[in-house]
C-alpha cells in the first residue's frame, strides 16, 4: 500500500513514467539504459514466500546498474518480507547495494508507534463485520493488545471479520494469543473451513496466488476436488464467496487472477499440506514443476521458512516427477538447484540411478555469476562425491573452471573443497603454475588498462572487483615468498589504479532524488481525556 501510494504521488507530482514488475525478472523486461526519470516498483522483490535463487542472481547483476541508473534520475522501490529479505541480504554480500547495506534505505513498516497501533486496530474493529456484543466483550482488552509490539494491520483487520475469529473462546487469553501467534490461528482457522473452501484455498496456492478467473475448472481443480472429497463446481463458488475475506481478485499481465489477500496465506496453506501426506502427493503431482523446485524441500536437509516439506514417504513421487523433466536449459537450472540444496542424498542417488546422463545436462547460469555458484558445476561436484560422475563429465567441468580462472579471473572456487576435488592432483598442480604466471603478465596490464579506462562517476570498486578478488582469491595457493611479495605489490597497484580514477571523479553530487523531498508520516499523541477505544462497539 505504501509503495502504491508512493508511485501515485511520483506520477502526479514529479510526472515519473512508474513501472510496477513481479520480481527482478519482469524487471529485465522493462530496463532500458538510456531512459531517465522512471520509478521502477519492485515488488516481492526477493521471492513472494521464501527466497528465490534465480532472483538474487538476477538482482547481482542488476545492482551495478541501479546505481547508474539513479545517478540518470531513476527511482526503485522494493518490497519484500523481512526474513526473505534478512537471507537476500546475506546472499548478495559484498554486490548489494551501499545503500542497502548501509540499511539507509530499509523501511520497517511493521516498527509501528504505540498510537499507530491503537488507531489501526481502532478503525479495524470499528469498521469491521463484528457484531455489536463481540465488540463489547473484547473493548477492555483492546488497550492491551495494541501494546502489542506484533501486532500487525493484517492481523488488526482479521479481528474485525468473524470469519478469523473462531478459535477466540477465552478472553482476553486467546485474544493474546491471537496477535502473538497468528500464524497457529490462521492454520486453524483454514481447518475450520467446509471442503470445498479449503479446496479453493489449495488451488490458489498451487497455483501461486495467480489463479486466473476464467479459467477454474482445469485438470488441477479436478485433481483437488478429488482428494477433498468435493465438485469443480462447490470448488468455483467458494471461491467468490472467499472473496474479499481471504481472497481478491487482482490482474496480473492483462489477467484477472484469483490471490490470497496476504502472503500469509500462503505460508498456513504450505504448512497444512506439509502434514497430511494425501495433500503432499497432491502438491507434488499437481503443482507445477517449477513450483515443486523452488517451493518444497526434502524432509532431513536444513529448514527452509514456509516451504512445503516432502516426507520420506513421498519420496517415491517426488523422484518420478523430477524424472519427468525435460531437458531444457531453464528447467535443467531449476532442478540441479533443488538437487544441490533441497534434496538428500538419497533423493540424488536414486535420480542418478534412474538417469545417469542427468549429469550431462547443461543449465542456464546467469553470465554475471561466479562460476562457484553454477548449479551445474555445483551438482557434478556433488555427483562426483557420492561416486557418480563418470570421467568425461569430470574432464568437461575442470577445464571449464580452468577457462573461468584464466579467462575470466574467476577464482570463486578455490575455496570450495567439493568443487576442488573435482581435480586431479596433476591438474591441480598445473593450475597453480598458470596463474602464478598471470601474476607478472596478464594481472599486471589489466590494471593498467583498467586505470586508463574506468569510469570515474561509476562504481569504481565495482570495475576493478574481478582483478581485486583474483589477487585475493591466490592467498589460497600457499605461503611461498616469492608468490607472497606478487600479491602485495598487485594489491598496492591496485589501490593506486583506484586514486588515479577517483581523482577523475566529477565534484557533481547533487541529490535530486524524489524520495527526498517526500514528506515524513507525523504521529499524533491520543487524546489523553478519553480512550480512543471507548465508542468502538457503538
Amino acid at each position: 500500500m505504501l509503495a502504491a501510494i508512493l508511485a501515485t504521488m511520483a506520477i502526479d507530482s514529479e510526472r515519473l513514467d512508474c513501472i510496477k514488475c513481479e520480481g527482478p525478472l519482469e524487471l529485465r523486461l522493462h530496463w532500458n539504459p538510456h531512459e531517465c526519470k522512471r520509478l521502477f516498483w519492485v515488488d516481492d522483490a526477493f521471492g513472494p514466500n521464501q527466497l528465490r535463487e534465480d532472483y538474487v542472481d538476477a538482482w547481482i547483476e542488476f545492482m551495478p546498474k541501479i546505481k547508474a541508473a539513479m545517478e540518470d534520475g531513476n527511482h526503485f522501490i522494493l518490497t519484500s518480507r523481512t526474513h526473505i529479505w534478512n537471507e537476500a541480504a546475506y546472499k548478495l554480500g559484498t554486490r548489494n547495494h551501499p545503500l542497502l547495506e548501509s540499511k539507509k534505505a530499509l523501511v520497517y513498516v511493521g516498527s509501528l508507534t504505540p498510537e499507530e497501533r491503537q488507531q489501526i486496530l481502532y478503525n479495524h474493529v470499528k469498521a469491521g463485520e463484528q457484531d455489536g456484543q463481540w465488540k463489547q466483550s473484547i473493548k477492555p482488552h483492546l488497550q492491551t493488545l495494541s501494546e502489542e509490539q506484533t501486532l500487525l494491520p493484517e492481523i488488526a483487520r482479521r479481528l474485525g471479520n468473524p470469519m478469523y475469529t473462531t478459535g477466540i473462546h477465552q478472553i482476553p487469553e486467546d485474544l493474546v494469543r491471537f496477535v502473538r501467534s497468528p500464524d497457529e490461528f490462521l492454520r486453524r482457522t483454514f481447518l475450520e473451513l467446509t471442503e470445498a473452501h479449503q479446496a479453493a484455498m489449495t488451488l490458489v496456492f498451487l497455483a501461486r496466488s495467480k489463479l486466473p478467473v476464467r479459467n477454474v475448472a482445469g485438470e488441477d481443480c479436478k485433481l483437488v476436488a478429488d482428494k477433498y472429497g468435493t465438485t469443480v463446481a462447490s470448488i468455483a463458488q467458494s471461491l467468490e464467496r472467499l472473496d474479499g475475506s481471504y481472497l481478491i481478485k487482482r490482474e496480473d499481465s492483462g489477467h484477472l487472477c484469483w490471490s490470497f489477500v496476504h502472503p500469509t496465506f500462503s505460508d498456513a496453506i504450505s504448512s497444512i499440506l506439509s502434514s497430511r501426506p494425501d495433500l503432499v502427493d497432491l502438491y507434488l503431482v499437481g503443482a507445477k514443476i517449477e513450483t515443486v523446485l523452488a517451493e518444497a524441500i526434502c524432509e532431513g536437509v536444513p529448514a527452509v521458512k514456509d516451504a512445503v516439506v516432502v516426507p520420506a514417504r513421498s519420496f517415491e513421487t517426488l523422484v518420478t516427477r523430477l524424472l519427468e523433466i525435460p531437458d531444457e536449459r531453464e528447467l535443467n537450472e531449476l532442478l540441479f538447484q533443488f538437487l544441490n540444496r533441497r534434496a538428500t542424498e538419497e533423493i540424488v542417488r536414486r535420480v542418478l540411478a534412474l538417469d545417469p546422463d542427468l549429469v550431462a545436462r547443461e543449465g542456464s547460469p546467469r553470465p554475471w555469476l561466479d562460476i562457484v555458484r553454477f548449479a551445474e558445476v555445483r551438482f557434478r561436484a556433488k555427483a562426483s562425491s557420492y561416486g557418480l560422475l563418470d570421467e568425461g563429465n569430470r574432464k568437461a567441468t575442470c577445464d571449464a573452471l580452468v577457462d573461468a580462472s584464466t579467462y575470466h579471473l574467476d577464482l570463486s572456487f578455490l575455496s570450495d573443497d567439493e568443487i576442488l576435488a573435482l581435480f586431479k592432483a596433476r591438474e591441480l598442480i598445473q593450475l597453480t603454475f598458470r596463474l602464478i604466471g598471470m601474476l607478472q603478465d596478464e594481472i599486471p596490464s589489466k590494471i593498467s588498462s583498467l586505470a586508463d579506462d574506468a569510469d570515474a562517476d561509476s562504481d569504481i570498486d565495482d570495475q576493478f572487483s574481478k582483478v581485486d578478488e583474483f589477487v585475493r582469491k591466490l592467498q589460497y595457493v600457499g605461503e611461498d615468498s616469492h608468490v607472497i611479495d606478487l600479491l602485495q605489490d598487485l594489491e598496492h597497484s591496485i589501490s593506486e589504479a583506484k586514486d588515479v580514477v577517483r581523482a577523475r571523479k566529477s565534484d557533481e553530487d547533487s541529490d535530486d532524488s524524489f524520495f527526498a523531498n517526500v514528506p515524513s508520516g507525523t504521529s499524533t499523541q491520543a487524546a489523553e481525556s478519553r480512550s480512543i477505544f471507548s465508542d468502538v462497539d457503538s
